[in-house]
């Protein structure tokens, strides 16, 4: 996982291909090459135990507006569970192993095959947040 400021970007671009794009993502969710994005506005919630991992993609997830607990646990060699239509596997059985404060602009990078969860609520309680889900090609 890498958890930045969008400032900072340029440092971790040359290492991941697509990234540098992001920055000029806003609340569209308007996909762009070597990308896709999905937008949401929600409401945070108290975590529930299940994380969402991708086999073999990178995801970001940029905050837009608001602030939300990002969630990670352990890599598990046994990936198994059902994969949704955007290949995202559901795990529902690992203890939270860390937690990072997502802002407004702020980014977080989940490698392929790394555990998450995004739209946690903090200590202050449910709060109304934008951001942005990007797969990114590996190419």
């Amino acid at each position: 996982m890498i958890h930045d400021t969008l400032d900072q970007l340029v440092f971790y671009a040359p290492a991941i291909p697509h990234l540098e794009q992001i920055a000029s993502l806003d609340d569209t969710g308007v996909s762009i090459e070597g990308m896709k994005v999905v937008f949401s506005q929600c409401i945070t919630t108290a975590f529930d135990g299940t994380f969402m991992v991708h086999p073999s993609k990178v995801c970001v997830v940029l905050t837009l507006q608001g602030s939300e607990l990002l969630v990670t646990t352990y890599r598990r060699k046994d990936q198994e569970g059902t994969m949704d239509e955007k290949g995202f596997i559901s795990i529902e059985d690992s203890e939270a192993t860390d937690v990072v404060r997502s802002e407004e602009g702020t980014f977080t990078v989940f490698m392929p095959g790394e555990p998450f969860a995004y739209g946690i609520q903090g200590e202050e309680g449910p709060t109304t947040i934008k951001h942005l889900l990007i797969v990114l090609d590996e190419t």
